[in-house]
């Protein structure tokens, strides 16, 4: 009995040696680890729509109309020159939507009828296109595509120089007219042509 007992026991101190040994052998081999960090930028969309001959005219009593922009008469034209500036990292296309006001109004040649027209007219530059032609309440909204990739830092050329009121008898317009004028720019890398960039345009963004 008492060698039984015994033989119990040694077995059970063998077992405890060999999980020791085991334990201690693993901390006992040489270890090694090696790490890198992979870092990226993203390429971002942003551009600016300025109007640097516009901007630089004149205003004598700081009340945000240029000074040629004030009473304006029939026939009358002025400096303005909105043009898209990519200040991306990325080429893109560009898109400029221009809405001229609309008014039922008396004209020099119209007289003594009235007639809906629009109050400014303007010559478009080489490089745009014309995509879509959109009445609304109070203006006529078009749409323009530039040409060709604006590269990163580049600029269109201007969509006009200029803009000329209509031959509108006076006395009949009292408010504050305007022009407004939004740029969009879709990147161009995901597109072949402007065309294809411009019928996959997100107009909802």
């Amino acid at each position: 009995m008492p060698r039984k007992t015994l033989k119990v026991a040694l077995c059970a101190v063998a077992c405890t040696c060999v999980i020791g040994v085991s334990s201690l052998g693993s901390y006992a081999y040489f270890t090694d680890s090696s790490s890198k960090l992979n870092t990226f930028t993203v390429s971002h969309l942003d551009i600016s729509l300025t109007e640097p001959n516009y901007t630089a005219l004149s205003d004598s009593n700081s009340d945000g109309i240029k000074d040629v922009a004030t009473n304006m008469v029939q026939g009358k034209t002025t400096k303005a020159d909105p043009t898209i500036v990519n200040n991306s990292t990325i080429g893109a296309y560009a898109i400029m939507v221009v809405d001229v006001p609309i008014r039922n109004v008396m004209t020099v040649s119209s007289a003594p009828s009235k007639e809906t027209i629009e109050l400014f007219s303007y010559v478009v530059n080489s490089g745009w296109t014309l995509r879509s032609t959109k009445n609304l309440d109070d203006y006529v909204r078009r749409v323009y595509t530039y040409n060709s990739v604006v590269d990163v830092g580049k600029k269109t050329t201007p969509l006009f120089s200029t803009v000329t009121y209509a031959d509108v008898v006076e006395g009949q317009i009292s408010d504050t007219l305007s022009i407004p004028i939004k740029g969009y720019a879709i990147q161009a890398k995901a597109f072949n042509s402007v065309d294809d960039a411009y019928a996959n345009f997100d107009w909802n963004q």
